[in-house]
């Protein structure tokens, strides 16, 4: 299944091959932090981190805004001006 070569590799212990089932096992495996459920994340997790930063990236790019814009059918500019479209050049 492995070339030669990478089996010389793994038994001189230059690097590991680990069979996973998912996805999440990789990343504990890799970044040594729990992956975490995507729905209900844990605190500390891969999966929170990834949660909070896109809730701060809404909030730096006005998504509260936008929400707000969809609910009443208007446009909503990052800045406040506008129709949130970029003029073409």
């Amino acid at each position: 299944m492995l070339r030669d070569d990478v089996v010389a590799a793994v038994a001189a212990q230059r690097f590991s091959v680990h069979a996973v089932r998912h996805v999440d096992e990789a990343i504990e495996l890799l970044s040594g932090v729990p992956a975490g459920d995507a729905v209900a994340p844990v605190p500390d997790s891969v999966s929170a981190r990834i949660v909070a930063r896109l809730a701060d990236d809404a909030r730096l790019r006005g998504g509260s805004r936008r929400r707000a814009a969809a609910r009443t059918g208007t446009t909503a500019h990052p800045h406040g001006v506008g129709d949130g479209h970029a003029a073409s050049r």
